[in-house]
Formats: C-alpha cells, sequence, structure tokens
C-alpha cells in the first residue's frame, strides 16, 4: 500500500491494525491523541496530514516514519 499524506488513517487502521499502537508507544503525543474520547471516530476520517498537523509532526516525517514500522513490523 503506498502511503501519502492524504491517506486516510481508517484506510491504515484497516490494513494494519497494529499500526496506531505502534505509533503511540513512539509518540506521546499520538498517544495523548488516541487517548481523547472519541479519537477512534475521529481518525476514521483524518489523513496521515491531519494527524501531522494536529500532532505537531512533519507530514514528511511522519510518512517515513510510518513506511519503516510496516516495513520492520513483525522482523
Amino acid at each position: 500500500m503506498k502511503i501519502a499524506e492524504n491517506t486516510r488513517v481508517a484506510e491504515l487502521m484497516e490494513k494494519y491494525p497494529w499500526l496506531m499502537d505502534e505509533v503511540a508507544a513512539r509518540s506521546s503525543r499520538a498517544r495523548r491523541l488516541l487517548a481523547l474520547p472519541g479519537a477512534k471516530l475521529l481518525l476514521k476520517r483524518a489523513t496521515v496530514a491531519d494527524v501531522a498537523r494536529k500532532t505537531g509532526a512533519d507530514a514528511g516525517e511522519l510518512l517515513r516514519e510510518l513506511a519503516e514500522m510496516i516495513e520492520t513490523h513483525g522482523k
């Protein structure tokens, strides 16, 4: 799956159900975002760019980190 800034988080959650736990483990800002009431509902409509904006991360860096997590998962 090619991941871009406009990729919906729901697509990532569906294809890689473990990914949000991995992101939360690496980022305290993401962990706080995921802990908000209704976060999973909001994330279903959000894109990778939206998450980067909300967490204060650089979208390009977030894309690289997601790709790395996916590539190395289970190795």
